[in-house]
């Protein structure tokens, strides 16, 4: 019992709050109250969301054959039956009660599921003015790849998205990337752990401890969500966050299995994988055959998925006489054993050293200290606030976005397929050993 809730404390440092004993009893009130903001305003919106989709449910249990099995939909059926066969009084309540009937379904639910959606891109777009665009974050997102092309730029309609997995803030940073959330655009669903969600909510932690990491997304519950919304679904093949006690336990177990070892990134799990290219094999069949009766169908327009590979780099100011070695990141088991020193990459991080010289800095020459780059796994609650970043240093995010084509997965044998997803999360340390090959910081004075 002491073991397992000790787990769940280490494992909430890692992934939401960050080291208890490193900053929090450091913090000042203005920012104690930056943070309380954060999350009060993430539970309201959570709790919003959760009283529009329980409204929006029961509109569905008490209106539609969708929960036929229910005592009340028998209910509804023996009363609407009554009212036909009652002379006069009977036909006018029965009228009646078919108005309200096509006042819940085509009038209140639209207006509850575009309110819905409405919310949910104000969460999106709040967490990301409270991090990645606010100048206090000190954040520095650098995209490459395939984003968009000269012919056909980015479809927020494209049907799935994959990325590697290292830190809850993922969520965020994909959702800034892959939709435009001040138009109100349709937002992503992530698919994890078993289950395909609006939002990151407290359900989702829940599934991390009691989910097996192979747990399959069924097809039909693809099916549900994408005919209701449509949306783009992301999902991370690693399932877990990628921390140092985590990458150390898969990698001996996928030796022991003789599995690959990827130097980046957890080894993939296949199952939702799998659902989802046979989700999109089956939608494309039909809609070939409307195609060729001439009807539009929206999930014809989805012609690409996307790999994403992402990495969080914090600077280090490093001396050669150890009294006046300075880290300037979040020192962790995980960081100090995925140290990548970033070289002559040019015109990508512009950073600022800032900090007030004590007096043994004074002595410190410059010739005598140099620069290098921690890749690290930050929590979401640093990702918001640069806490445990000395001076306010810059976390700096790569993205790396690849444009594939959605043909590459269909007609294809399990096995194909997940060969196809091994070699992408293999290459995945060949694109991040480049950029970290071809950085450069420059240092510039205030």
């Amino acid at each position: 019992m002491f073991s397992e809730l000790k787990r769940i404390v280490e494992n909430f440092e890692e992934l939401i709050s960050g080291p208890f004993d490193n900053f929090w009893f450091f913090l000042d009130k203005k920012s104690l109250l930056f943070i309380e903001q954060i999350i009060l305003k993430i539970i309201y919106y959570y709790i919003l969301i959760q009283i529009l989709s329980f409204l929006i449910s029961l509109i569905d249990l008490i209106f539609t054959d969708k929960y036929v099995w229910l005592p009340i939909n028998t209910i509804l059926h023996i009363y609407t039956t009554i009212l036909k066969i009652v002379p006069l009084l009977g036909q006018s309540l029965d009228k009646k009660s078919q108005a309200l009937k096509h006042y819940f379904l085509n009038v209140t639910k639209p207006f509850l599921e575009n309110y819905k959606k409405t919310t949910i891109s104000k969460y999106w777009l709040f967490l990301i003015e409270k991090s990645i665009k606010n100048p206090e974050s000190h954040i520095k997102l650098v995209i490459t790849g395939d984003l968009y092309d000269k012919e056909d730029n980015f479809n927020p309609q494209t049907s799935m998205v994959f990325s590697n997995h290292r830190s809850i803030f993922d969520y965020v940073v994909l959702q800034s990337i892959f939709c435009d959330i001040n138009n109100n655009s349709t937002n992503i669903n992530f698919s994890c752990w078993g289950k395909i969600l609006d939002i990151p909510n407290i359900r989702l932690f829940k599934e991390i401890f009691t989910k097996n990491e192979n747990f399959r997304v069924d097809v039909e519950n693809i099916c549900n969500k994408k005919n209701i919304q449509n949306n783009t679904i992301l999902f991370f093949p690693e399932v877990n966050v990628m921390t140092y006690n985590v990458k150390i336990l898969q990698d001996k177990l996928n030796f022991q299995n003789d599995n690959p070892v990827c130097k980046e990134t957890l080894y993939p799990r296949y199952n939702t994988f799998l659902s989802l290219c046979h989700f999109y094999e089956q939608t494309n069949k039909e809609s070939q055959k409307q195609i060729n009766l001439k009807q539009e169908n929206t999930q014809s327009k989805q012609k690409f998925f996307y790999n994403s590979t992402l990495t969080y780099y914090k600077p280090e100011l490093v001396s050669k006489n150890e009294d006046l070695h300075h880290y300037l990141a979040h020192q962790n088991n995980f960081c100090q054993q995925n140290i990548s020193l970033l070289q002559n990459y040019k015109n990508l991080v512009n950073f600022k050293w800032n900090s007030k010289k004590t007096s043994n800095d004074q002595n410190l020459k410059h010739k005598d200290c140099k620069y290098q780059m921690l890749q690290v796994s930050p929590s979401l609650l640093e990702c918001f606030f640069p806490i445990n970043r000395n001076e306010k240093q810059p976390l700096i995010i790569r993205v790396h976005i690849e444009k594939l084509p959605l043909n590459l997965l269909l007609d294809k044998s399990d096995k194909q397929l997940e060969l196809f997803l091994e070699k992408k999360f293999a290459a995945k340390d060949d694109i991040i050993n480049q950029f970290e090959s071809n950085l450069k910081i420059k240092k510039h004075k205030k």
